[in-house]
């Protein structure tokens, strides 16, 4: 089954363009958005960061490719029938379809023709309370830097175009006082459960990254909630929060 905007249907049922990613495959490895853990998951779906690299920098999405060159090319993200909502951490996510052609624009108007991504979050379960935590660490590291010139091998370069240069003494690795290893820490507790009448999700995410470049570090708090609760046989109300 696939989310398509007013509900689920069978992907064999579907005549457009659909991708569809598990939460497993979104939590294979420690990212820092839900964006990000899109990268190299579905065909047709390009992920890039905006600025190298850098930690917290903003990350396109171009589900079509580059369609415009004033208008943003950006794909639309709806996250549990809000539109245009932040991207959860990836360990709130219980799935991820994206509505790649033209026949996503008949449900959410202009603002899909870049393309969708649909996201659907977790939810409760009636049953005992399930508390889950999950931590993963990882380190980075420059594993290509420039070969440099020191003191006496400038000296005897640069002479030769201003043979009046002074002679400098110190031996400054200057690429070892910017660069340095990078840590990625990602920490999630969640807990769930209810009864047939109410069921309960909630969670809470700390992501840290120190880039490999000095004073390039990135903390992030996220919280997520959701609550159904089922008054009568003809009345349910549901309370969807998201806190970043």
């Amino acid at each position: 089954m696939v989310v398509v905007g007013y509900g689920t249907r069978k992907k064999s049922d579907i005549t457009g363009s659909v991708a569809s990613v598990k939460s497993e495959e979104l939590t294979a490895y420690p990212v820092l958005s839900g964006e990000q853990a899109l990268q190299g998951r579905a065909a047709g779906v390009a992920v890039q960061s905006n600025n190298g690299g850098e930690p917290g920098a903003p990350i396109k999405i171009r589900v079509r490719g580059g369609t415009s060159i004033n208008a943003s090319g950006d794909a639309l993200i709806v996250v549990d029938g809000f539109v245009g909502a932040s991207m959860p951490a990836p360990e709130d996510i219980a799935s991820i379809d994206i509505l790649k052609d033209a026949s996503a624009t008949a449900i959410y108007g202009s603002r899909g023709s870049n393309g969708v991504i649909v996201v659907t979050t977790k939810k409760g379960k009636a049953g005992k309370i399930s508390v889950e935590f999950s931590n993963s660490t990882s380190t980075q590291e420059v594993n290509n830097t420039l070969d440099l010139l020191n003191a006496d091998q400038f000296y005897d370069y640069y002479r030769k175009i201003a043979p009046t240069y002074t002679r400098g003494s110190e031996n400054t690795d200057w690429q070892g006082l910017i660069f340095r290893p990078g840590l990625l820490s990602n920490s999630q507790i969640s807990f769930s459960g209810g009864s047939d009448a109410v069921k309960y999700y909630v969670s809470g995410n700390y992501f840290n990254q120190q880039g490999v470049v000095i004073n390039s570090d990135v903390e992030r708090y996220t919280i997520l909630t959701n609550i159904d609760a089922e008054i009568t046989s003809k009345l349910k109300i549901g309370l969807k929060s998201f806190y970043k």
